[in-house]
């Protein structure tokens, strides 16, 4: 944003959520933010306020107003005059909320992950006062790719290992069929884990699943993966979102929000036994042998990890960020390397997720 530009409007979706509430709280401390719109479910309404005041509190420089509604439903779920009000105001965009879960129906996901994403375009192109969204896209619409999938590509004939993915994808393809008319940076995250600094995440999900396992004991033999596992901070990735959506030549350009030098799968194992204080696994297998035991029944709750995730550790895919580098060099802003913040995130994961954990058996 140039030097005379003030009064911004950003409308948020995603908020209260894991990373939402991350990029929110940045949006409000922004110098030219005048308002910063959360659109919410009304079952999220009583957190979002709650949030809202912990920011006023914390001296948030913008004002934070709630908009019940609904991305699922064309006009947001908003009425016609709080729309035409939206619309006269937003000035830049962030859509983050989306339906997440390996286990995801084809019907929700189209319902939330496209068909959201398209009632967000409608409502934001030809608004008088906008400029730029930022849309949450993921790596994972790589799907079952090898190699290379860079900033550049995206319908590589890859086929989606599952509905979220597959969702993910028509969403993407969604924005980039209007870039010429709602002007889009597109955000790709790889696998999203807690704050580098505190290790602050809210529930046990993907990479957690291993400490879960590391946790009760159950992780003396493993699967066997030189693949690199792509783990990214949630407090680099809010950071990396705002400060892309600042730049005026990010719109219509894509940026892998990931670890430049990414551990492998064995590496990643290693290194939360470490932090764990335990030992490494003793004997790792070709992932293809275990992957019949993760389909016998209740294995799952007794390993604590759910067989849709176990397909992730064997894709050998790597996700350069060149564009996201470049547009983030000398801003301070940079994926830490896990190894640096992976004991804040076994000692949060001790203190405030293990008691999830504690529901299966240890060894």
């Amino acid at each position: 944003m140039s030097d005379g530009e003030a009064g911004e409007t950003i409308l948020i979706t995603g908020v209260p959520g894991f990373i939402g509430k991350r990029v929110a709280s940045l949006a409000l401390a922004l110098t030219r933010a005048e308002e910063v719109v959360f659109l919410v479910q009304p079952r999220f309404r009583e957190a979002a306020e709650a949030f809202a005041a912990r920011e006023r509190a914390a001296g948030a420089k913008a004002r934070a107003t709630i908009l019940e509604g609904d991305i699922g439903t064309g006009g947001l779920g908003l009425g016609p005059a709080a729309l035409a009000s939206l619309r006269g105001r937003v000035t830049l965009a962030l859509h983050l909320a989306a339906a997440y879960d390996l286990r995801l129906t084809r019907e929700v996901g189209e319902r939330v992950n496209v068909g959201g994403t398209r009632n967000v375009l409608d409502a934001l192109e030809g608004a008088p006062r906008f400029k730029r969204l930022g849309y949450a896209s993921t790596t994972a619409i790589s799907g079952d790719r090898v190699g290379r999938f860079g900033e550049e590509d995206f319908d590589v004939g890859q086929t989606p290992k599952n509905e979220y993915e597959a969702t993910k994808l028509r969403a993407e393809a969604v924005v980039r069929e209007r870039w010429s008319r709602v002007p889009t940076v597109i955000y790709r995250p790889t696998v999203v884990v807690g704050d580098s600094r505190t290790g602050e995440a809210e529930k046990i999900d993907g990479p957690y699943y291993a400490m879960v396992m590391i946790d009760r004991g159950l992780h003396l033999v493993t699967a066997r993966s030189s693949a690199r596992f792509h783990l990214a901070p949630v407090d680099f990735v809010a950071r990396a979102m705002v400060a892309l959506l600042e730049r005026d030549d990010a719109a219509g350009r894509v940026f892998h929000l990931a670890d430049p030098a990414p551990v492998t799968f064995d590496e990643f194992f290693d290194l939360v036994c470490d932090a764990f204080g335990k030992r490494r696994p003793l004997l790792r297998v070709p992932a293809g042998l275990l992957r019949p035991l993760f389909r016998m029944p209740g294995v799952g709750w007794t390993t604590g990890v759910p067989r849709q995730s176990f397909a992730y550790t064997k894709i050998a895919v790597d996700y350069p960020c060149e564009n996201t580098l470049r547009a983030l060099a000398g801003t301070g802003i940079a994926c830490p390397p896990f190894s640096s913040y992976v004991a804040n995130l076994v000692r949060y994961y001790r203190e405030h997720l293990s008691h999830e954990a504690s529901r299966g058996p240890r060894w």
